[in-house]
């Protein structure tokens, strides 16, 4: 089984590699392997995934992958979530995690079904389908910075606008506190965090007008902040998640 899930590649094509070795291994044969080693460590993953929902804050993001589309010629686009169980940045002791959940597209309903047994902080970009999440207050939001960044940089190009200028330096700052911090307990976080100096670099009301011209920033800096300073298990970005893709 190490072999066929390290080629990445369809059963198929590993079926032909082999007979030109002389191996006859019938696609058939391959896929009731990859069954019955399914059905052997689907405790071990279901024991992961209480693990991982368990936590009182998830990273998540998703990511495109090509399926094979048989009758079509071609492959289709499913989904791969990846939900990360991971406070070493605050001085945690807990083993980290990665549950990965696969669905055949990106409809929200996917996430709120992974997601039913979790309640607690999910550090995750602005996409849509997550919006609902936080409806009712069992799961809340703690945006990323790097995600609204992004659109400020494209209004700056687009405009050499002053104030979007200032918004890319406050949401720049936190890189070099949070490198200091990271793995430090949530006391000295929080201590740094809540220093003067830190203070200029969350959202500032003045950046109101600007964040509703790029559109959606506004909630995307406000679900930020709410936590950065008041949680110190928070992190600043969200590309800690990353590490597990």
């Amino acid at each position: 089984m190490r072999v066929l899930r390290a080629a990445h590649l369809p059963l198929y094509r590993q079926s032909q590699i082999y007979a030109r070795e002389g191996v006859e291994l019938e696609r058939s044969t391959l896929a009731e392997w990859v069954g019955r080693c399914l059905r052997l460590v689907n405790p071990f993953i279901e024991a992961l995934g209480r693990y991982v929902f368990a936590a009182g804050k998830l990273h998540v993001d998703d990511t495109p992958v090509p399926v094979l589309d048989p009758g079509r010629g071609k492959t289709k686009t499913g989904r791969l979530w990846t939900y990360v169980r991971d406070d070493r940045p605050a001085g945690s002791a807990e083993a980290p995690a990665v549950l990965f959940r696969y669905s055949p597209d990106r409809r929200g309903e996917r996430p709120r079904n992974h997601l039913t047994n979790f309640s607690g902080i999910l550090q995750a970009d602005a996409y849509a389908g997550f919006g609902h999440l936080y409806e009712g207050g069992k799961i809340r939001e703690a945006a990323c910075r790097a995600h609204a960044r992004r659109a400020f940089y494209d209004f700056h190009q687009a405009t050499q606008s002053p104030i979007a200028a200032e918004a890319l330096e406050r949401i720049g700052a936190p890189y070099a506190i949070e490198t200091e911090i990271r793995g430090r307990p949530p006391d000295e976080r929080a201590a740094v965090r809540h220093a003067p100096e830190v203070g200029t670099c969350v959202f500032d009301p003045s950046l109101l007008p600007l964040s509703r011209t790029v559109g959606g920033l506004l909630r995307t800096c406000g679900a930020h902040d709410i936590h950065y300073l008041d949680r110190p298990y928070i992190e600043c970005f969200h590309a800690h998640i990353s590490r597990f893709g």
